[in-house]
């Protein structure tokens, strides 16, 4: 007997519930600090679909908590204070609005704990380890904060270089200030919004909006508050927004728009708490989730393009808003960190560009003030001789070295003030395009070495900055360098010690080393250095194992220029051919002897000569022509070729080789040449093969250029 079966409505209900199961649900996790490297603790947001589309990137809302939810980020107690407030107690709630609204927009929401006034560099260090961790839209990320987090957005604004990476920025319980100069980086290319209590003024909302939007419009600006209509009204909320036409304009209520920037909401009351107001508010976040900055890719030029000295350069950039229409013309500003502003369009040809490594920014705008930003560096090398002097150490007062032609290095630090050197200068004080940076940091500056030597100036002699057991490896980049030219380069260091200060230096696997220990005169260096193609070389400093400290407190770098053209490169400009050897083995007068072979055998001496046959035949005594092969009376064969003497800086290698089979492997002639000298450039040799050909023996010259 079969079973009874279920009704037809009954099992389409169950598969209904069955896969309403299976569907993705958000999740809401506490990360203690150390989790995974994380230099916080925090409370981790994922929506439904994240797990869902593995290759999805996602927009991520980055909330900075009040001064109420101090923590260590440790799990338990530390980490719960961060749910008392909104946003995170929002997100703690399964039935919250709020929590199902970040779910739909597919919203990353990352809540990180610290010890006491959020500031940018802990707020910096935490983003950049989430970018590591989670599938970010880079398009797409937010900052938001209240009371003392609305204090760390803030400060991170001011004070980060790459602050306006962030879409959008939203603050309440407003803190902390905002610089002039955070103002004008942010105005046009990243929206800002604060949120606070018309009796919660003390760090004044008004003015930190009223710079933003002076260096929006570029003028001198009635204050915001100027027509704020609530002066005397306790009850009404209003929301100022400062519109394209570039005027304050307030409304009633919480009401932002998408194209007004800067914005800022008064709440009536005096209360600190202004954060239930915002974050509660789906407007807030509709708000703050719709922006989105454009996409932007640099197609011209190539990055590390080494660039001729008076080439011109062609930048190139395609630009699309939110809506994926195109941004051109003046949407879109190239500019250079060493030349200054460049010109506007999505195609731009640039003339005539000063000598050194220019990092090339492109900056793209819609017209919501939404910004993007690329860059790249191009190199353009300083091709004659030089000697540049570089004096590390500290930079206080008199440690520096002012003297005429010297470059100074005063931070052991990679990325900050005093740790790169951006066009130095050569002894004569001219900028010869050379940069200098430090990439792994020293521990700190010395200032005990001693100054009883003619080497260099006193400021030089006396300080350095130093490795140690704590930072052991220090590095640094030198960039900007030509690749056709070698370098040489002088190392110094002074202790004012005994013992082992014994210091290595290290470029392109060579090393030379010095012991700095009462050092007034030793000198360690290396020579004939060639950068990689993109002109640049790292140094390596480390210390001996035996050494509690190493030093670098004087670098000198040097070029005689580039090297002379060889023979080849000569006659290719001569003929008019490609200088990168791409037309060598073309063969204009179809004769079947290519460009290259017709250099190396001195066929084509003069210009015109390779539209001409010359298929010859080397005679004997002749002064040109394709080898001669003869057979001396005992069997054995001769080869007799005309080429450049290696004093001419030919450019190519000859190579007689032999074979007994034609098909098999060809091996160079090893027996001695006879030489005879056709001029000052040009000889002929001849090589006797050592073997008797017994059935066959085949010659050739192989002719290379390196």
């Amino acid at each position: 007997m079969q079973p009874p079966r279920l009704p037809l409505l009954f099992r389409l209900a169950l598969l209904l519930l069955s896969a309403a199961a299976l569907k993705a649900a958000p999740t809401w996790t506490a990360v203690p600090i150390g989790t995974n490297g994380s230099p916080r603790g925090y409370w981790e947001f994922l929506p439904s679909a994240y797990a869902a589309n593995p290759g999805q990137s996602f927009p991520v809302v980055f909330y900075f908590h009040g001064l109420g939810e101090i923590g260590d980020g440790t799990a338990g107690t530390a980490l719960n204070k961060v749910l008392v407030n909104e946003v995170a107690r929002n997100l703690n709630n399964p039935a919250d609005p709020i929590r199902a609204l970040l779910d739909q927009q597919g919203a990353i929401v990352l809540c990180p704990q610290y010890t006491t006034w959020w500031a940018a560099g802990p707020i910096r260090a935490f983003i950049d380890h989430a970018r590591t961790r989670y599938r970010i839209d880079p398009r797409r990320i937010y900052l938001t904060g209240l009371s003392s987090g609305s204090e760390g957005v803030t400060d991170f604004m001011n004070k980060d270089a790459n602050a306006d990476e962030a879409a959008a920025f939203l603050v309440c319980a407003y803190r902390g200030t905002v610089s002039a100069s955070a103002a004008t980086r942010i105005s046009k290319v990243v929206p800002f919004w604060i949120l606070t209590a018309r009796g919660d003024w003390s760090n004044h909302p008004d003015t930190a909006v009223d710079l933003v939007a002076a260096a929006r419009s570029g003028l001198t600006l009635p204050t915001c508050m100027a027509n704020f209509p609530g002066v005397a009204n306790t009850t009404t909320n209003y929301t100022g927004r400062f519109t394209p036409a570039g005027a304050w304009v307030w409304g009633v209520g919480l009401d932002p728009a998408a194209d007004a920037q800067p914005q800022l909401t008064v709440f009536a009351g005096d209360l600190h708490n202004s954060w239930q107001r915002t974050y509660t508010n789906a407007k807030t976040w509709n708000w703050l989730l719709g922006h989105q900055k454009p996409d932007l890719a640099i197609t011209s030029p190539v990055p590390g393009t080494i660039l001729s000295p008076g080439t011109s350069l062609r930048l190139a950039a395609t630009a699309r808003d939110k809506a994926g229409l195109s941004l051109s013309n003046q949407n879109i500003r190239w500019s250079s960190h060493l030349a200054g502003e460049l010109g506007t369009g999505a195609t731009l040809d640039v003339a005539n560009l000063a000598t050194g490594k220019h990092i090339i920014t492109c900056q793209v705008t819609d017209d919501k003030y939404h910004g993007a930003r690329a860059s790249l560096t191009v190199t353009v090398p300083h091709s004659a001789p030089f000697l540049c002097r570089f004096d590390l150490g500290s930079g206080a007062a008199g440690f520096p070295t002012t003297d005429l032609g010297w470059n100074n290095l005063t931070n052991p630090l990679p990325g900050a003030s005093g740790s790169v050197v951006d066009n130095a200068v050569s002894s004569a004080g001219t900028p010869v395009g050379v940069r200098v940076e430090i990439t792994q940091r020293f521990d700190s500056p010395n200032t005990n070495g001693l100054t009883a030597s003619s080497l260099y100036p006193g400021t030089a002699l006396i300080d350095s900055l130093y490795i140690s057991a704590a930072y052991h490896a220090a590095q640094l980049r030198i960039s900007g360098l030509n690749p056709g030219q070698t370098y040489d380069f002088t190392f110094f260091a002074s202790r004012s010690t005994a013992g082992n200060r014994i210091t290595r230096y290290s470029i392109n696997g060579l090393t030379a080393s010095l012991n700095a220990s009462d050092n007034v005169s030793q000198l360690a260096t290396l020579e004939d250095l060639a950068p990689n193609s993109a002109g640049e070389l790292v140094l390596a400093v480390t210390k001996d194992a035996g050494a509690a400290y190493g030093y670098l407190g004087v670098m000198t770098i040097a070029t005689d220029g580039p090297p002379p053209p060889t023979a080849l490169q000569s006659w290719r400009a001569r003929h008019g051919l490609a200088t990168d050897g791409a037309e060598d083995l073309r063969n204009p007068a179809g004769d079947g002897v290519t460009n290259l072979l017709k250099f190396a055998f001195n066929l084509a001496p003069e210009q015109g000569d390779l539209s001409r046959p010359a298929a010859r035949i080397l005679s004997p005594g002749g002064t040109s022509g394709l080898p001669l092969i003869q057979r001396l009376p005992d069997g054995r064969l001769t080869l007799t070729l005309v080429r450049l003497k290696t004093s001419a800086n030919p450019g190519v290698l000859y190579t007689p080789e032999a074979n007994s089979t034609l098909t098999g492997p060809w091996s160079p002639l090893t027996t001695e040449p006879a030489i005879a000298s056709i001029d000052s450039a040009w000889e002929r040799a001849t090589y006797t093969d050592a073997i008797t050909p017994a059935p066959a023996r085949f010659l050739r010259v192989r002719v290379t250029a390196p």
